[in-house]
């Protein structure tokens, strides 16, 4: 401001000098107005040049703030991009696991779930025979008692059966052995028995001396009833014979009450015998070998153990109530002593076979695990899968040792004694038997 008065005085100097000299008023007016218009534009451009000054300081100073902003966010975006590169590589390291982990479950874990799922399969198994069991109990004392009932209700002047016992149609009791059907499956499968070769019988000759004696006790047993007069027929072929026969069976290891009780045999499961052993001519009817014998022998049976009280008891002893003479009795303990030998025989087979894979899959279980987590720590987790497939086909023959064990002829000799007391007929049977 103080450079525009300067300018203001000295134009006016200027102007009175020039007005002294020249002495025109009018020419001194003109130069007035036209310093005072230059004066004018002086200030507004002085004006000006300040603004523009302030606004380019502004300006500057925006700039340099806004540098200092992208330098910040510089940095701050390279922290991101080296934690985000860290992260990348991690989740690279993790996929690597999560591949190794999943090819360790595809390889491991299926075994361990057949191993568990053959337990559960087991266990359930046997809660469905406790329970058809128990159903079976009661169903066959429910009928032996209303057999009961109507026996008591007969009237007194029903006509007795006059005919003496010579009259009387006579029939062959055998016990006879095949190897098919869901008890011989059972016992098979129990003791890991693989398919034997059967005894051949040519069912098309008449030759009954070519029929063997039972000798496995990996096989099925009923008992059956031939008249005698088809036996003898020589006319009549093997099948023909027992075509004619009446069959009464303890079919497991589901037990089902309406089955097996003096029932007839197609051809296909008749050629399935392979053993044959005689016991004894008896006169006793169907109805009467059901209802005295059958039913409340069946009734008693209120368990089945695949092998230790299965299909081979029950018809040794259904044999000895049908024939309890002494030389049918001497006949069936010898059946018995034969079977039970090979039981315990088979029993202890497979429980060392049993041992010796629980054993080996065991320590080769524990042996591989370890070799694999000291190579290789990513595959610490087929280690584990491993180690529960182990576990599981331990646990799977434990259980079956546990079912299979010779240790268990003490309770089968209980039940037979139980069984003696309730049924006098049994009387002896077992005497002498050792285990």
């Amino acid at each position: 401001m103080s450079k525009a008065c300067l300018v203001l005085g000295v134009v006016l100097c200027t102007i009175l000098v020039q007005s002294i000299f020249y002495r025109e008023i009018k020419t001194i007016l003109n130069i007035l107005s036209i310093s005072i218009v230059a004066l004018a534009i002086a200030i507004v451009a002085l004006s000006r040049a300040r603004s523009i000054q302030n606004a380019t300081d502004n300006l500057l100073s925006i700039i340099h703030e806004a540098r200092l902003w992208v330098e910040k966010s510089a940095a701050l975006l390279r922290k991101i991009e080296e934690y985000l590169v860290a992260v990348s590589e991690a989740w690279q390291q993790l996929h690597i696991y999560t591949l190794a982990l999943s090819d360790a479950i595809k390889t491991f874990v299926p075994e361990a779930l057949t191993q568990v799922h053959i337990v559960v399969m087991q266990i359930t198994a046997d809660l469905e025979d406790t329970i058809l069991a128990t159903t079976a109990f009661v169903v066959v004392a429910y009928q032996a008692f209303i057999q009961w009932l109507k026996s008591k209700a007969k009237r007194s002047d029903d006509p007795p059966n006059d005919a003496p016992p010579e009259q009387l149609p006579k029939r062959i009791l055998f016990i006879v052995s095949i190897h098919s059907g869901r008890s011989y499956d059972a016992i098979k499968t129990a003791v890991g028995e693989r398919d034997d070769e059967p005894a051949f019988i040519d069912w098309e000759s008449n030759k009954i001396d070519s029929l063997e004696k039972p000798s496995s006790f990996v096989r099925h047993f009923a008992v059956c009833l031939v008249p005698l007069d088809i036996w003898n027929d020589p006319t009549k072929t093997l099948l023909q014979k027992f075509q004619n026969g009446t069959y009464w069976e303890l079919i497991g290891p589901e037990l089902i009450p309406v089955k097996g009780n003096g029932v007839g045999w197609k051809a296909q499961k008749i050629q399935n015998i392979d053993g044959v052993l005689e016991v004894g001519l008896t006169t006793y009817d169907d109805e009467t070998i059901s209802q005295q014998f059958y039913q409340p022998l069946r009734a008693a049976w209120s368990t089945y153990d695949t092998t230790w009280w299965n299909c081979f008891d029950f018809a040794a002893r259904l044999g000895c109530m049908i024939l309890p003479d002494n030389e049918a009795k001497s006949r069936l303990r010898k059946f018995l002593q034969d079977i039970c030998i090979d039981r315990v025989y088979h029993l202890e087979m497979a429980l060392k076979e049993i041992s010796g894979e629980r054993f080996a899959i065991t320590w080769f279980g524990g042996f591989l695990g370890g070799a694999i987590v000291a190579v290789a720590p990513v595959t610490a987790p087929a280690f584990l899968c491993s180690i529960a497939a182990g576990l599981g086909s331990m646990i799977l023959s434990t259980w079956q040792s546990s079912r299979i064990k010779a240790s268990n002829f003490p309770k089968w000799e209980e039940r037979s004694k139980l069984l003696e007391e309730k049924f006098p007929r049994l009387g002896g049977l077992t005497a002498g038997l050792e285990e």
